[in-house]
C-alpha cells in the first residue's frame, strides 16, 4: 500500500504540489508496467524510495527561481520531475540516452503540465550549454560522472547527487582526481525512516 502521508510529515509544500506529486507517482507506476523505470519490488514504496528521496535535494535549499538544472540519467524523471513540481520557477532539462525512458518521461511531463521541464534523448556530454546545478540519482562513480558532465556546469555551479552506501573510497578517489571537495549531507536527518539510514546528497561546488 503506497503511503501518501509522508508528504505531510516531511515536506512543506502546497496542496496543489502534493496532488501533482501523487499524480506523478500514479503515472510512474503505470509506465513501469510497460518499461522498467523503477524496481518492481519498490512499487508499494514509490513515495518514500523514489519521490521523497528525490526531494531530499530540496532540503539543501540551493535550488533558486530562474536557475537552470540538468538532471542526468533521469530514467523515469527522477529526481527531475519531483523537483520541478516543487520548484515551478526553476528550469529543468531531463536527459537520458535511452529513448524509451525519455518517451515515458516526456509523456508524464505533458500530462502533469509542467511548463518548466524539457526532456531530451541525448548523451549528456553532447549538450552545448551550461547549468547552475547538475543532478543525478544512483549514477555512476563520481569520477566518471564528473568526466561526463564537467563541461555542462558553470563555474561555482553545484553538483547535487543522490547516492547510498559506503562512499568513502569513491569520494577520496574523486577529491584526489579533481581537487574538488565533496560535502556529504545525511538524508536520515530530514527523513528519519529506515530506508534513508544510508542515503546521502553529495554536494560539490565546481571551482573550475
Amino acid at each position: 500500500m503506497v503511503n501518501t502521508n509522508l508528504f505531510e510529515q516531511y515536506l512543506n509544500i502546497t496542496e496543489e504540489q502534493k496532488e501533482k506529486l501523487l499524480e506523478y507517482a500514479d503515472l510512474l507506476l503505470q509506465w513501469n508496467e510497460k518499461i522498467n523505470l523503477i524496481s518492481r519490488k519498490d512499487t508499494d514504496f514509490v513515495i518514500e524510495r523514489h519521490i521523497l528521496h528525490s526531494l531530499g535535494i530540496g532540503k539543501l535549499k540551493i535550488i533558486k527561481p530562474g536557475f537552470d538544472v540538468l538532471d542526468v540519467g533521469t530514467g523515469g524523471g527522477l529526481p527531475g520531475i519531483p523537483l520541478a513540481i516543487v520548484y515551478p520557477k526553476t528550469n529543468f532539462v531531463l536527459v537520458d540516452s535511452i529513448q524509451k525512458k525519455i518517451r515515458a518521461t516526456n509523456d508524464m511531463v505533458k500530462k502533469l503540465e509542467l511548463s518548466n521541464v524539457v526532456c531530451m534523448n541525448a548523451r549528456v556530454e553532447t549538450l552545448q550549454r551550461k547549468f547552475e546545478i547538475v543532478t543525478g540519482r544512483a549514477v555512476t562513480r563520481l569520477s566518471d560522472f564528473y568526466k561526463l558532465t564537467h563541461n555542462q556546469i558553470l563555474k561555482n555551479g553545484k553538483f547535487l547527487l543522490l547516492k547510498g552506501g559506503d562512499l568513502k573510497e569513491e569520494i577520496a578517489e574523486f577529491e584526489s582526481m579533481t581537487g574538488l571537495k565533496v560535502c556529504v549531507h545525511e538524508l536520515y536527518k530530514n527523513f528519519p525512516l529506515p530506508f534513508f539510514e544510508t542515503k546521502f546528497v553529495l554536494e560539490i561546488t565546481n571551482k573550475k
